[in-house]
């Protein structure tokens, strides 16, 4: 498996992919109990479907999306996915793990005053 294909958990109610599987090794355990809740995709059309399922997760009954911090109105194209925990501490990408966010609330979010600040040369 490279870099481009990823193992997915599929939901069981309609099939759509819910999550990434960080291993291998988890993705191999609920195959053995679940074979029909695992598969093989590319990475670009898992990252993507997930997104759509979290987008719509925060679009309302006139179809309009909003923050889900805030509430501001966004469309699927300034909206930004954010991983609630991130995947350096632990997190996944998944459905359950994301949030559709407007472009302020992210980085304020995930990176605080960080995102302004340049980044630091080893050794200083």
């Amino acid at each position: 498996m490279g870099k481009q294909t990823v193992y997915v958990e599929l939901s069981p109610e309609n099939g759509k992919i819910i999550r990434i599987f960080k291993n291998n090794h988890e993705a191999v355990q609920l195959s053995i109990e679940h074979p029909d809740l695992v598969s093989m995709v590319a990475r670009k059309v898992a990252v993507e479907e997930i997104r759509r399922t979290v987008c719509k997760r925060a679009t309302d009954e006139n179809n309009i999306t909003h923050c889900e911090d805030c509430g501001k109105r966004i469309s699927w194209y300034d909206g930004h996915m954010h991983e609630r925990i991130p995947k350096g501490s632990g997190g996944e990408v998944s459905v359950i793990n994301g949030s559709f966010l407007c472009p302020n609330c992210h980085l304020n979010v995930e990176h605080g005053n960080r995102c302004f600040q340049s980044s630091k040369i080893k050794g200083e």
